[in-house]
C-alpha cells in the first residue's frame, strides 16, 4: 500500500474522498475480476492492487467518484466482522429492513435493472459485463 493512502478513513472511502482514481489500472483492465468466484477474493485482490496506484488527490481533499472505495471498506467489514460480505449484508441491512428474498447476482426478467447511457438496461448482466463481479448486480427484493 502507498504511505499515501495510510490515514484514510472509513467516511472517505464511502464518501469518495479517498483520493483513490476513479479508475485503477487493475480496474480499468478488468484482469482483477476474472477467475475470483468469491466477493472476498474479488475484493482482497482489488484492493491489494488498487492500493498501489498514486493518489487522484490528496486524502480527504476532493471528491474522486470511485467504486474501489466501497470495496476496500467492504473487506476491512469482512475482517472487523469475521463474517462475509454477503452474511454481512443479510444481517445488517436486508433483514432489518424486513427484506425476506434477497440474492446477490444479476437480476431475472421482470425486475429492474439500472441505466446505461440514459437508457434502461434490459439485457442480463453477466460475469463478464465490463469485466466486473456479479457482486456488483446485487438484487434487493423483498416479497
Amino acid at each position: 500500500m502507498r504511505p499515501e493512502y495510510r490515514p484514510v478513513t472509513l467516511v472517505q472511502l464511502l464518501s469518495h474522498r479517498s483520493g483513490l482514481p476513479e479508475t485503477s489500472r487493475t480496474s480499468n483492465s478488468g484482469y482483477v475480476f476474472r477467475g475470483y468466484p468469491s466477493f472476498a477474493a474479488t475484493a482482497t485482490r482489488l484492493h491489494h492492487e488498487a492500493l498501489k496506484d498514486a493518489p487522484a488527490a490528496a486524502p480527504g481533499s476532493a471528491f474522486v467518484y470511485c467504486n474501489t472505495g466501497f470495496l476496500v471498506a467492504a473487506v476491512i467489514a469482512e475482517r472487523a466482522m469475521q463474517a462475509s460480505f454477503e452474511d454481512l449484508m443479510q444481517r445488517e441491512v436486508f433483514h432489518p429492513l424486513g427484506m425476506t428474498s434477497v440474492g446477490f447476482g444479476p437480476t431475472h426478467d421482470g425486475q429492474p435493472r439500472g441505466h446505461r447511457g440514459g437508457k434502461p438496461v434490459t439485457a442480463t448482466m453477466t460475469n463478464s459485463d465490463e469485466g466486473v463481479p456479479l457482486m456488483y448486480a446485487q438484487q434487493g427484493i423483498s416479497t
